[in-house]
């Protein structure tokens, strides 16, 4: 996105800066450091009992920022200290499933290769001048030319020695010598044969040092032995006697290394202790730095478990965090502050931030916020907290933007609420039936009288009564009715009590009996009988709030589907409840029109309002 996708009529030709601070990611040198902090890291550096110091905290908490800040404050262990940081073999921590197994195809030897390059190629080549890393220099022409004349002589050296009798090397010269000819012979040859062999030596010093990473263990160029470092040896192994080489030949004594709890290879972690150890013992290490070498390990809290983190490391320093879920909706206030004439609703921010614990993520959304604001809506015409929340969607969830962009992902996928419309006017249509049959069942029940129901109702209990010659009494609740109380035995049934009898003291049921399922249907038609027209006229206005519902429905959209139906609201939105794109799309943050947000709009026949 670039500001020439502006149309240049919207553009003033002379527009003065609004004032608009950007936010950088990178890690910051001005960070406030307590001064005791200072003064206990401090004596941490100097001591002789921590050589594996961790700066401990959660991603963007402020690790680097911190070290960045010492070494401003600290010019002694600014001068002293290498970064050695492997963000190239960094996996992505927030993508998809694609990615999130990128660390298990990066060789072990890759990684610690990069962490010896890093430490070697910080100083000039003068500074180790024995090392078998050759380093890449410009050479003056001067040199190229000794290169060359050397080159030639010791080609004609062995041009010598495999014929030691040319004319070439005798002739010109034989007039001159006389009898001296056959002592130039001699001396000629001693000179070629030095000439050959120092050649050879200097081609095998040249293979040593141009073999990857330093494959050649041990090399005698008088007695041709050489022997090679087996495949099994990790590269840091190899290295050994370059890292101690280098700590004694040069002013650092301070590595600090980032990123390396995102290889999710603990074992480096092991191996550089033991290098650390090694360096430590070494007496060349130990005259050049008398305080020693220094590890510092910028990492997660979690990159060990409780007791192995305080095993492994000497001294440990918390980095807390500058911001978090309960604070971010200030930092993101004073972040904005810059942003001339924004509209952000302040209950949206606060409703939002509360996702957000990471400053990087926090800081680049404000950023990208402005500029969509400035290219995509320029005209303020659309609505900021729209704008800010398909931002901040881009931000924490950048594949799923990636596939909204092209009109495919889940969050696409949640406007198209078709199945669950369907879903909901089924439900009502059902609705609509059962009305329609209880007010039915009331017009049909009006055709008796309340009287003529209580009627048949006595007339089958006397027909239940006659089937069981040994009848004592009714039983409804526990209680005992003579078969003389009708009136009170068709009170309790109306009441929805069931209806039991006694037969020689012994109390019996009549699920059974047709004549028993004839009276509770004289009772519920009973019932009906009681204030039919308001029950009818409830009924009917279940009816037409059903169908006003399902005319509404049929429109509606993904924010008024997730207002109208609660308990349908994951199954809109796809999202769990607690996830901040199921809040975005149930507020209406996130909605259908979201191409005019994430694109620039050209004004011609149709105009922006043509859309709204």
């Amino acid at each position: 996105m670039i500001a020439e996708d502006i149309p240049a009529k919207d553009v003033p030709a002379e527009k003065k800066s609004d004032g608009y601070k950007p936010h950088f990611l990178s890690a910051t040198n001005n960070v406030s450091i307590d001064p005791d902090v200072s003064n206990v890291f401090d004596q941490v550096i100097a001591s002789d009992k921590a050589y594996n110091i961790a700066i401990t905290g959660p991603y963007s908490s402020g690790k680097s920022s911190f070290v960045s800040s010492y070494k401003k404050k600290n010019s002694e262990f600014a001068a002293t200290s290498i970064d050695v940081s492997l963000a190239s073999f960094q996996v992505d921590e927030m993508g998809g499933s694609n990615t999130s197994n990128k660390s298990e195809g990066f060789d072990f030897a890759d990684i610690e290769k990069s962490i010896v390059q890093q430490i070697i190629y910080k100083v000039p080549s003068s500074t180790i001048p024995k090392s078998r890393f050759s380093k890449l220099a410009n050479s003056k022409d001067t040199t190229k030319w000794k290169s060359y004349i050397f080159a030639s002589l010791w080609l004609l050296s062995i041009f010598y020695i495999f014929n030691p009798k040319s004319y070439i090397f005798i002739d010109p010269v034989r007039p001159v010598l006389g009898k001296y000819l056959e002592s130039f012979n001699i001396a000629l040859s001693l000179v070629m044969i030095s000439g050959c062999l120092l050649g050879i030596a200097f081609i095998f010093k040249y293979l040593k040092n141009n073999l990857p990473l330093s494959k050649i263990s041990y090399l005698n160029p008088t007695s041709a032995e050489v022997s090679f470092f087996s495949e099994s040896d990790s590269v840091l192994n190899r290295t050994l006697d370059e890292l101690v080489y280098f700590f004694s030949s040069s002013k650092y004594n301070k590595i600090i290394f980032e990123d390396l709890e995102r290889l999710n290879k603990p074992g480096i972690f092991t191996k550089l202790r033991e290098i650390n150890i090694i360096l430590n013992n070494s007496d060349a290490v130990r005259e050049k730095h008398k305080k020693g070498i220094k590890f510092i390990y910028v990492t997660k809290d979690d990159c060990f478990s409780a007791t192995e983190r305080t095993k492994f490391f000497d001294f440990i320093l918390p980095i807390i965090p500058i911001i978090h879920s309960n604070n971010s909706y200030e930092k993101i206030r004073e972040l904005i502050s810059t942003i001339k004439d924004e509209k952000l609703s302040r209950k949206f921010l606060r409703d939002v931030t509360v996702f957000i614990s990471d400053m990087r993520v926090l800081q680049n959304i404000v950023n990208e916020f402005y500029f969509y604001r400035k290219l995509v809506n320029h005209d303020q015409s659309l609505s900021d907290d729209n704008l800010f929340a398909l931002v901040l969607c881009k931000n924490m969830f950048p594949d799923e933007f990636e596939l909204l962009q092209q009109n495919s992902g889940k969050i696409y996928n949640a406007f198209d609420t078709a199945d669950v419309k369907r879903e909901v006017v089924e439900e009502q249509r059902s609705a609509i039936e059962k009305c329609e049959e209880k007010i039915e069942a009331i017009e049909n029940s009006l055709k008796l009288s309340e009287t003529e129901y209580e009627v048949l109702i006595e007339w089958k209990l006397d027909e239940i009564a006659k089937q069981f010659p040994n009848f004592d009494k009714w039983v409804i609740d526990n209680k005992r009715f003579n078969h003389q109380n009708v009136n009170q035995v068709i009170k309790f049934l109306r009441e929805g009590h069931e209806l039991q009898f006694t037969e020689w003291n012994t109390t019996r049921t009549l699920n059974d009996s047709d004549e028993y399922k004839a009276i509770e249907d004289y009772i519920e038609k009973l019932n009906l009988l009681d204030k039919p027209n308001e029950k009818i006229k409830h009924l009917k206005g279940q009816i037409s709030t059903a169908l006003k519902l399902i005319s509404k429905v049929e429109n509606a959209s993904l924010k008024d589907m997730c207002s109208r139906f609660e308990g349908k609201r994951e199954n809109l939105t796809g999202y769990e409840s607690d996830h901040i794109i199921h809040y975005l799309l149930r507020e209406g943050y996130i909605y259908e029109d979201y191409q005019k947000y994430i694109s620039i709009f050209y004004e011609g026949e149709l105009t922006r309002k043509d859309f709204t």
